[in-house]
């Protein structure tokens, strides 16, 4: 069942923005580029890092971690109580690809405990948001949980949950739990963490001096914190980088590629590229070389996919943190799982996202099920089932 759909992270990322109650965009308005984006650029002025050569060296010893296969899953501390069987779960989430393949993992995760998942899909209004929830209301759950699909829109229904006493478990909406929302995995301080961790791998790859094209999807406050992180490790190591910011709206991604070629046509320093949603990179190394622009480029992104990874493989793009959608889903049954059987869910909430980038020298043939290969087994031993 987790095969059934190709895991498209924009799509997430594209009904997260959508689905976003009272968050600003990320972008700040300048030109338009004609590919439903715009561009800012930026420059560091720290004086903290000695540059050059020093700065790659550091940025190496930071990212060397994350250059290894992550071993361990997010939460270690074992549930001690019985799980109860038999709990039926409301799985509420976006109808992009990308949400499904959490869906299906979540299914899988919830059987090994003798539970049962029900998945509603919810499409990109607040109307289609509020029924959905009202569906759950409906349905009396034992638990609920809620994927890129925005608890803001819908605080009347969750007070109305909080009075059913139906637990929520959600993923980074919002980041301080409130009303019946027992936890929210995967906050703020996992994105500024991996934000980091790619301006270390940039500037270890030689980005630390000329500009580097940052392609952002606005509206999305995750990815902000993810650009904050990047941001301040910058300027921290490398004050020289240059960054020019395409900032494009969450229901253009498809349109980026003009975007994108004019930020890197008006900067001619451009050495790397950037993609905050991987997606925006498929295509894009054709594309800049079809439009005239023969100076080579580093690409790298998040949450990389099949594509991305056979880019890296090629030696057409240099690295991505690959994506890990299994883990979410495992953590969010963990949580509830803590929760049924009268343990702290605290372990879940302060969890942090694996990172793994993934470069020609320890890439893959192909997307791996999980990012550490026996997830699913050191989960099964937390539950008490291995």
């Amino acid at each position: 069942m987790a095969g059934r759909m190709t895991w498209r992270f924009a799509a997430l990322l594209a009904a997260l923005c959508l689905l976003a109650a009272g968050v600003a965009a990320c972008g700040s308005s300048s030109d338009d580029s004609g590919g439903g984006g715009s561009t800012s650029s930026s420059g560091s002025t720290s004086s903290s890092s000695s540059g050059g050569d020093d700065a790659a060296a550091e940025a190496a010893r930071l990212v060397e971690p994350f250059k290894t296969r992550p071993t361990r899953i997010e939460v270690s501390e074992p549930i001690t109580r019985p799980i109860p069987e038999g709990k039926k779960i409301d799985f509420l989430t976006c109808s992009s690809p990308g949400c499904a393949r959490i869906a299906d993992y979540f299914e899988q995760a919830v059987e090994k405990l003798g539970w049962s998942a029900k998945v509603i899909e919810v499409d990109a209004t607040a109307d289609a948001i509020n029924r959905a929830y009202d569906t759950a209301i409906r349905d009396k759950p034992d638990g609920l949980v809620v994927v890129a699909v925005s608890s803001q829109v819908a605080r009347n229904k969750l007070a109305e949950i909080e009075r059913m006493r139906i637990p929520v478990v959600t993923v980074q909406d919002p980041d301080v739990p409130f009303g019946p929302i027992i936890a929210s995995i995967y906050t703020h301080d996992s994105s500024l963490r991996v934000g980091r961790a790619h301006a270390d791998d940039l500037i270890a790859a030689g980005c630390g001096d000329g500009t580097t094209v940052y392609i952002d999807v606005g509206g999305f406050i995750v990815l902000e914190y993810m650009r904050r992180g990047f941001e301040e490790e910058v300027k921290r190591l490398a004050p020289d980088m240059k960054i020019k910011r395409v900032d494009i709206a969450a229901t253009k991604e498809g349109n980026a590629q003009d975007a994108v070629i004019g930020a890197i046509r008006s900067s001619p320093d451009t050495k790397c590229v950037f993609g905050a949603s991987d997606p925006l990179i498929t295509g894009l190394p054709q594309a800049v070389r079809s439009a005239g622009v023969s100076r080579p480029l580093q690409y790298f992104s998040d949450f990389g996919g099949d594509t991305t990874l056979q880019y890296i493989n090629d030696g057409i793009a240099t690295s991505t943190n690959q994506g890990d959608p299994s883990s979410w889903a495992y953590l969010l049954t963990d949580t509830l799982a803590r929760h049924f059987a009268g343990q702290s869910v605290q372990p879940d909430q302060d969890a942090l996202q694996n990172i793994w980038i993934v470069d020609k020298d320890n890439a893959l043939d192909r997307i791996p099920e999980s990012n550490v290969e026996d997830m699913v087994q050191q989960y099964e031993r937390l539950w008490g089932k291995g």
